[in-house]
């Protein structure tokens, strides 16, 4: 886990971690941190110039896995207003500016919609799923892009609603599955 908000040190420790931990992949909560230029309710965002780009930049440089896993999603009980940092209106840009990089998304960016259900897919007012399939979409990511969907706290959250389970999980099916869909 790294917590590249925090301070340089946190970026500059990472070959250290590279050498003596040898991660499979880094772990980052955006939603976590004081506020920032591009986040002043607190956090971060992976494509901004402060925070996000100098992470990934250092992804690349520090020799380790070229693997971010990202918590996007479920920022609260209202769909982003708490955290807009859980949205993932930065991980299409990110993943678009940064190849090389494979971005997984916990939650899928799902937010509950405390007004409706998921619903078919809606680029014009993207909710739920919705905004990671813009993001990636919006960025030119297709199908065999370097996004993956993580679905189980996803699945967790909607299998209780059958119309919004089945919206939510085609929708993720058609854009990640079967080779960018994981079950985390």
């Amino acid at each position: 886990i790294i917590h590249p908000n925090l301070g340089r040190d946190e970026i500059d420790a990472m070959p250290d971690h590279v050498r003596n931990l040898r991660p499979s992949a880094w772990k980052v909560y955006t939603m976590y941190g004081p506020p920032t230029k591009y986040a002043p309710e607190g956090g971060w965002f992976l494509d901004d110039e402060e925070i996000g780009g100098p992470f990934l930049e250092q992804v690349l440089r520090c020799g380790g896995p070229r693997i971010v896993c990202s918590h996007k999603g479920l920022g609260g009980p209202v769909p982003s207003a708490s955290v807009k940092s859980t949205s993932p209106r930065d991980v299409g840009p990110a993943a678009k500016a940064f190849p090389e990089i494979s971005f997984i998304i916990y939650h899928s960016g799902y937010e509950r919609n405390p007004y409706g259900e998921e619903g078919a897919l809606d680029e014009a007012n993207p909710t739920g799923v919705d905004r990671l399939v813009v993001s990636a979409r919006e960025a030119g990511i297709g199908h065999d892009g370097n996004i993956y969907a993580e679905l189980g706290r996803t699945w967790f959250r909607i299998l209780r609603r059958p119309v919004e389970a089945g919206h939510g999980l085609g929708k993720l099916r058609r854009e990640y599955c079967p080779k960018r869909g994981l079950w985390g």
